[in-house]
């Protein structure tokens, strides 16, 4: 997907949330997902995979707005993220290990791949 290609589906997947988000049950986050990007193929003929990834970070993008905080990706690796907290202006870091616990403790299905 190219840039302005992004930039369409992630503005019509913020719009969709907006209208339906309230359908939806914080367990039923992944069906939320999917039902999003299922939209974007058939409204924007974009392929499953680009719209899932869409609908995914649009969901991200809302989600992080409600958070004063960020992943400090300089200082995150593949075995660890680091998360910066703006309120305290410290760092808090998670471990792989940490992570997989917290994906799996939040149930529900993984997202596809």
């Amino acid at each position: 997907m190219t840039p302005p290609d992004l930039d369409l589906a992630l503005h019509a997947a913020v719009r969709w949330y907006g209208r339906h988000q309230a359908q939806y049950l914080h367990r039923d986050r992944m069906r939320m997902v999917d039902t999003c990007a299922r939209h974007l193929t058939e409204q924007m003929q974009l392929p499953a995979r680009q719209a899932q990834r869409a609908a995914q970070l649009a969901l991200a993008d809302i989600e992080a707005g409600q958070v004063q905080g960020f992943i400090d990706i300089e200082r995150s690796t593949s075995r660890m993220l680091v998360l910066h907290d703006v309120r305290t202006g410290c760092a808090h870091m998670l471990t792989l290990p940490e992570l997989f616990a917290l994906v799996h403790a939040r149930g529900g299905p993984p997202a596809p791949c």
